[in-house]
């Protein structure tokens, strides 16, 4: 059984995850969270023994059923919170995420919900010109798509409450 990078001492929770940006026609695909009521990126979790492009490519595949190709390391993140979840509640988490540009494979792929392996997510075509006008995750990098910088940003988020 594959396991997640990730480990928790006493009340400090942390995780290792991945994440894509994947632009076709001007437009960001990402899944649909009912849970959280935002848009969240395409990745999830890095395995242990993993590299984190090929996690990437594993959880895009999972998540889309298409392969894709990871183009250049974007943004890094740091993301501090207090756990709500029913496994994370009382721990102070800290994840930190890769955000990745994809090869662009020249157009949209179709949206088939049955192609995905997850279910349990709905997957949507984002257009960047309203990507500011939709409900994403607070820790979700809005910045970089106004600019695009080919230089890798890095970002703190901090929403540890505090004490």
């Amino acid at each position: 059984m594959d396991q997640d990078c990730g480990f928790q001492k006493g009340e400090t929770w942390f995780y290792y995850r991945v994440a894509a940006f994947i632009i076709e026609e001007q437009c960001l695909l990402m899944a649909w969270d009912p849970q959280k009521a935002m848009y969240v990126p395409l990745g999830g979790g890095v395995h242990l023994h993993e590299s984190g492009t090929d996690a990437l490519r594993r959880q895009v595949y999972e998540e889309t059923g298409i392969h894709y190709e990871v183009k250049r390391l974007a943004e890094v993140h740091e993301h501090f919170y207090e756990g709500k979840t029913a496994s994370l509640t009382g721990l102070t988490c800290h994840e930190m995420t890769l955000y990745y540009l994809m090869k662009s494979k020249g157009k949209q792929f179709w949206l088939d919900p049955m192609t995905s392996q997850e279910r349990h997510l709905s997957l949507e075509w984002l257009k960047l010109e309203k990507i500011h006008q939709y409900p994403l995750d607070p820790s979700f990098p809005l910045a970089w798509f106004d600019r695009m910088p080919r230089e890798v940003q890095y970002q703190v988020f901090d929403e540890r409450d505090s004490k």
